[in-house]
């Protein structure tokens, strides 16, 4: 049994108290908003997201999002902070606060107003957070600000951030380099090429069709501008947030995938494009929606594109809870900039829609394009089996996980360390494998690696999560061959494996005994199965068989050349012609016959009847063949 310390935090030690729970019914990623509203202690750290304690040059710092993925990836929860029922451009949260990073000309203590979805740090995570801050400001020649409270604060929480985000940047339209853009210039590392992902990385160019074979990681996949349906592309994203995947289209690809007949993601009936160019004030139908997390306006249509704008396509209705978050407001009909649905019963399976091509200047409206993707991006989602889930729902940070490793075939007894709550409840999902999904004890016997994750419940309610993996090691793929010689009754056959192991143990197949020596002569002519059993390098069992067929070697010791077509040459059975040198020698030692590729052709000549003496060279086999043959007349 491995034993293993789970992390928890204790509400009521840090003063983190739960005022009030949302409603069960009410889907948390769709409006109206429902927040947690809890009590956040003195020293939480708050990330601000608004225009006015998070600037940089007057302007919106962008690699506050990045700072944000920094903490995220390195195991810190964040409370994603939004006010349920609030006005856009409202007050999140008023506190007494004092910036702490940068920590050079930091502002005292004052009543600070926080919007556009500020992010919080609990204690006791704050000091280590403070120096990811800082080396991230460093390492980003930037100045990402950190405030701490001065004060417990009644804050409303909408989402615990508990992941590391991992986005697929799709290239099926040919302009992955847009959404690589707004990446790089939030302080998000990542590579364009389609590598395996590095430590730090958070995004990968893709095409759809490989979220199938990457469901395990990928939080978020976007496509900007693109026009392609070919090959699958509609069909793996529809796959993708079915299963919890969240997914943003931006431009052409706004209207090619709502109107492809597998996509229909938002609306019954397609949508068509409106092409309103308008600089108006716009109008945000749900602004504590995470979309929509950012202070000022964001109008597509002022920065141009393809598709800025869309309408709903005559008789065409909202389905999967889609929901316009950006309008023009003085259109005298509905035309959307941006909108989501979701398809997925938890969090996550989100659609996205946003209009214009590229956000890559330093307006209001590009900034907050690129705050509006990079919020979907930070918006939860569900992956396989909890992969990147680091904290559970509550931001307690889950205990490493379990870790077995298993030859195929094998189980292993899994027990789960004791609740610090006493008594527990269990669940184990998936099933796959297991003896119980139910037990502190189990059996697991996965055909293949998965990855469980238990949900432990204590008699008083306490609730949390214990990853478990179990690596199951493929088998070696191991052959049989033989070195040299052509197999034959008499002659010693070496035979050789493939792959390297240990404990290997050969059975011939004749009836001898098993040995640990490659090395066998056969007495009689035939076809054996030849088994191969061992351990491969990682001590996992490995084994072969391989049919040898032994020919017959008979050299004969006289031959007759006497035209009656019967016995006129010197034949040797069990070679095949040209695959051997014969040598003949007289009584005296005089060669008197020799052919490089012998062909059982060898008749005697004009030699006279009597004894000879051969040598017989097989191809690639170092044994000679020697003896006498007698020549009659």
């Amino acid at each position: 049994m491995r034993s293993v310390t789970l992390r928890h935090l204790v509400f009521s030690a840090l003063g983190l108290v739960r005022l009030t729970s949302p409603a069960q019914a009410q889907n948390p990623d769709l409006p109206p908003g429902t927040s947690t509203a809890v009590t956040a202690p003195a020293g939480t750290l708050v990330l601000a997201m608004d225009n006015t304690w998070q600037s940089t040059g007057g302007a919106f710092n962008l690699k506050a999002y990045g700072l944000a993925v920094h903490l995220l990836n390195n195991k810190v929860p964040l409370r994603w902070v939004m006010r349920a029922g609030k006005a856009k451009d409202d007050a999140d949260f008023t506190a007494l606060a004092t910036r702490v990073v940068p920590r050079a000309a930091s502002l005292p203590a004052a009543a600070r107003t926080f919007r556009a979805g500020p992010l919080l740090v609990l204690p006791p995570d704050t000091a280590r957070v403070r120096a990811l801050a800082a080396a991230y400001n460093a390492a980003h020649n930037t100045g990402v600000q950190l405030y701490a409270l001065q004060a417990a604060t009644a804050v409303e929480v909408r989402y615990v951030l508990n992941q590391r985000p991992v986005a697929a940047i799709l290239n099926d339209g040919g302009n992955a380099a847009i959404h690589q853009g707004y990446m790089q210039l939030a302080g998000i590392g990542g590579n364009n090429g389609g590598n395996t992902l590095r430590a730090q990385e958070n995004y990968v160019t893709q095409t759809a069709i490989n979220l199938d074979s990457q469901l395990d990681c990928y939080t978020f996949a976007s496509e900007p501008h693109s026009t392609n349906t070919a090959g699958g592309v509609v069909e793996a994203l529809r796959r993708f947030v079915e299963r919890g995947g969240n997914f943003l289209a931006e431009c052409e690809a706004v209207v090619t995938y709502e109107n492809y007949a597998n996509g229909r993601f938002q609306t019954s009936g397609g949508v068509v494009d409106a092409d309103v160019r308008d600089n108006t004030a716009r109008r945000y139908p749900a602004p504590d929606q995470p979309f929509t997390q950012f202070e000022g306006e964001f109008k597509a249509s002022v920065l141009g594109g393809s598709v800025t704008n869309w309408r709903r396509a005559g008789g065409s209705a909202f389905h999967n809870g889609g929901h316009a978050q950006s309008q023009l407001a003085g259109s005298s009909d509905e035309v959307i900039e941006a909108s989501v649905s979701d398809h997925y019963t938890g969090r996550g399976g989100l659609v996205f829609y946003l209009g214009g091509h590229q956000y890559n200047g330093t307006t209001e409206n590009d900034v907050n394009g690129q705050r509006m993707f990079l919020n979907a991006f930070l918006t939860p989602a569900t992956t396989s089996q909890g992969c990147n889930v680091f904290a559970d729902a509550n931001g307690n940070v889950l205990a490493e996980a379990l870790r077995y490793t298993l030859c195929q075939g094998d189980s292993v007894r899994i027990q789960l360390p004791a609740g610090a709550q006493g008594p527990e409840t269990y669940r184990w999902t998936p099933a796959t494998g297991l003896s119980s999904a139910s037990s502190a004890t189990v059996w697991a016997r996965p055909a293949s690696s998965t990855a469980y994750l238990v949900t432990a419940t204590s008699v008083g309610g306490t609730v949390h999560t214990v990853p478990v993996s179990v690596t199951v090691l493929a088998p070696t793929a191991v052959s049989i061959s033989t070195d040299g010689c052509r197999p034959w009754v008499g002659q010693e056959i070496a035979f050789r494996a493939s792959a390297e192991g240990s404990d290997y143990r050969w059975d011939f197949g004749d009836g001898t005994p098993a040995t640990a020596e490659p090395r066998h002569q056969y007495a009689r002519p035939g076809t054996y199965t030849v088994q191969l059993r061992g351990l491969n390098a990682a001590g996992c069992p490995l084994a072969a068989t391989a049919p040898v067929s032994i020919s017959p070697l008979l050299v004969p010791n006289i031959f007759t050349p006497n035209a009656d077509g019967h016995n006129e040459t010197f034949r040797l059975l069990g070679i095949p012609a040209g695959a051997a040198r014969l040598e003949v020698y007289n009584r005296w030692g005089a060669q008197v016959y020799a052919a490089d590729r012998y062909a059982h052709d060898w008749d005697g000549g004009a030699l006279p009847s009597g004894v000879y003496y051969y040598l017989v060279r097989v191809a690639d086999c170092p044994t000679v063949l020697k003896g006498w043959v007698e020549l009659v007349r």
